[in-house]
């Protein structure tokens, strides 16, 4: 006796129970279950529709798993399933997500041979993903081809992705040039735009463009936030506008825009740049009674300025308030603070601190450290702790910038000459034996290279 065949009253009931689960899937964003249940429906003779891949495309891309929506919208093709628009875009955004580019721009591509055209979601998402490849002017080209031929004229969404794309890719003038444009399309800036263009400038050095913008941003009724101002105070850092940058955290303080750590860094900074220790000191001071609690990076800066200011006794009270703040030194740290010890006719402090030194912290020292010690150990006359000087570690090589190698090798084996003058002076006092064995014995090299070897180049 035949099988009756399947009425079609039963395919769509069985498609109906799958969509419910699929449902529940997109709600829970198990990807994993959707992509099961696609492959139950197609064994119980319920073919997916457009609306089941749409679900289930929907679920992974909120799930970041772009390679299985690409594969879904292969898989909607070769089952006769035309994708629609919608479809696409959601493919393009998984890529996006996970950093798939060129992925995104190929999906992009696919979309318009089959004749459907983008809206602006679509534009928007694909303009990231050419921001994320630093693809510039394929982004400019397809924001121009939404204005000129495209059904969805660019909104302010769009306005703000294709001034961040241009930004990003160091293409300040466009980020700026569309920002101005924005009047003429009636598309009125917001928070965000101001954001990106401001980054745009900033990473250009144009410090006057960008306080020109922040002054605009008060004028149309937008506060600066924290982010504004510190783009700001940053692009017054790279060029280094320490009264502008001073000025703009003062303002910050005064009308209740926190400023945060790595704000107060950018402009303890630029006073030190600027040998502006006075000013680093009141900014310094400001953030220990803020609520943030200074870095190293801040001791850091606070204590190139007062060096640089010849205030060895600011360094050496700020270095013995940031240990007891429990704030570790680092190698940085310590070149300002031994040119303190020296300076102040304290050389046993100054090695006192370098024994305190861990290896890594010795392996990275700059040559103006190595030259603090040096000249302590000639000081006193200290020949022990000159050989220990010899023998330490100097800065790692870089792979890079070989063409000023000889430059920087000078630079580095220039602190070591009166470390070795006193470990000569040590081999006469009784201990050549001892000296000599520490350089053939490690090496067996003539003397030079054994600073070759020892004196890394300097970062």
């Amino acid at each position: 006796m035949a099988v009756p065949s399947e009425t079609s009253s039963t395919s769509k009931g069985r498609r109906g129970h799958y969509m419910r689960l699929l449902a529940s899937c997109e709600k829970k964003l198990d990807w994993q279950r959707a992509l099961d249940l696609l492959g139950k429906m197609r064994e119980a003779g319920a073919i997916p529709n457009l609306a089941a891949y749409k679900t289930a495309v929907h679920v992974c891309a909120k799930g970041r798993q772009w390679q299985q929506t690409v594969d879904l919208l292969d898989e909607m093709v070769g089952s006769g399933v035309a994708p629609d628009v919608v479809v696409y875009t959601m493919a393009i955004h998984a890529c996006t997500k996970g950093r798939q580019w060129e992925r995104a721009l190929t999906v992009f591509d696919r979309m318009l041979q089959q004749g459907l055209q983008p809206d602006e979601i679509a534009y928007n998402c694909v303009i990231r993903a050419c921001s994320m490849g630093q693809q510039w002017q394929r982004a400019l080209s397809l924001f121009n081809d939404m204005r000129r031929h495209g059904t969805h004229q660019p909104g302010l969404i769009t306005y703000n992705v294709i001034i961040n794309a241009c930004g990003k890719c160091g293409n300040w003038q466009e980020a700026l040039q569309i920002f101005e444009e924005m009047s003429d399309a009636d598309v009125e800036p917001d928070a965000v735009t101001y954001r990106v263009v401001l980054s745009a400038c900033e990473r250009g050095s144009q410090w006057q463009r960008v306080l020109g913008l922040l002054e605009e941003m008060q004028q149309s009724g937008i506060m600066p936030d924290g982010f504004a101002c510190h783009t700001a105070i940053s692009a017054c850092e790279k060029s280094a506008q320490w009264e502008e940058a001073v000025k703009l955290i003062d303002w910050m303080c005064c009308v209740g825009v926190a400023p945060s750590l790595s704000t107060y860094v950018a402009v303890l900074n630029v006073c030190d740049n600027c040998r502006q220790w006075e000013t680093a000191l009141r900014i310094f001071r400001e953030l220990g009674q803020s609520d943030l609690s200074p870095d190293a990076s801040a001791y850091n800066a606070v204590l190139r300025a007062c060096a640089k200011g010849l205030q060895w006794r600011q360094v050496l009270s700020l270095f013995e308030a940031m240990r007891a703040s429990g704030v570790q030194p680092d190698a940085p740290t310590y070149t300002p603070v031994l040119a303190a010890c020296v300076a102040s006719g304290d050389g046993r402090r100054a090695l006192q601190h370098f024994d305190e030194m861990g290896r890594a912290q010795r392996a990275e020292l700059a040559p103006a450290a190595c030259r603090s010690l040096a000249c302590a150990c000639e000081a006193l006359g200290d020949c022990g702790h000159a050989a220990a000087l010899f023998s330490s570690p100097g800065p790692a090589p870089r792979p890079e910038g070989r063409g000023s190698a000889p430059e920087s090798m000078v630079q580095a084996l220039e602190p070591w000459r009166s470390a070795s003058f006193w470990a000569s002076r040590w081999a006469r006092r009784g201990g050549l034996g001892r000296l000599v064995g520490l350089i053939w014995s490690e090496h067996v090299v003539p003397y030079l290279t054994v600073f070759a070897f020892r004196c890394r180049l300097t970062a």
